[in-house]
């Protein structure tokens, strides 16, 4: 199945839709195919399996992250706090963002077999 074709319905029924809706065409598709690249990095593939249904919802999650968070994850520093009383003081922390959107690597680890997370006790 195509990438774009499968984007379509999944994100038509996402709690996100209206965001992803409000972006331009060529941003959805920009970031498609940003999110594409990513995925078919973490699986040590060139592209996603267009057949495989865990690897397309990894895309698409992870192409709406990156719409909402891209500027953000480009950034190295976090500004934590800031001080305007005689005009000074700005805090910095490393930015935390992870690369790859929660739900989008929950649907990695079903890609690759790994569907349920082991635990200790």
């Amino acid at each position: 199945m195509d990438i774009a074709t499968y984007a379509a319905t999944y994100l038509a029924a996402h709690p996100e839709s209206d965001y992803w809706n409000t972006l331009a065409a060529a941003a959805r598709t920009a970031c498609l195919n940003l999110a594409a690249d990513d995925i078919a990095v973490r699986l040590g593939r060139t592209a996603p399996d267009p057949e495989s249904v865990p690897q397309l919802k990894a895309v698409c999650e992870q192409a709406v992250y990156l719409a909402r968070y891209y500027e953000k994850l480009n950034l190295p520093f976090d500004v934590t706090s800031e001080e305007i009383y005689q005009v000074g003081k700005r805090s910095f922390r490393r930015n935390a963002a992870p690369e790859l959107a929660r739900r989008a690597r929950m649907f990695l680890r079903q890609a690759v077999g790994r569907e349920t997370a082991l635990s200790r006790g």
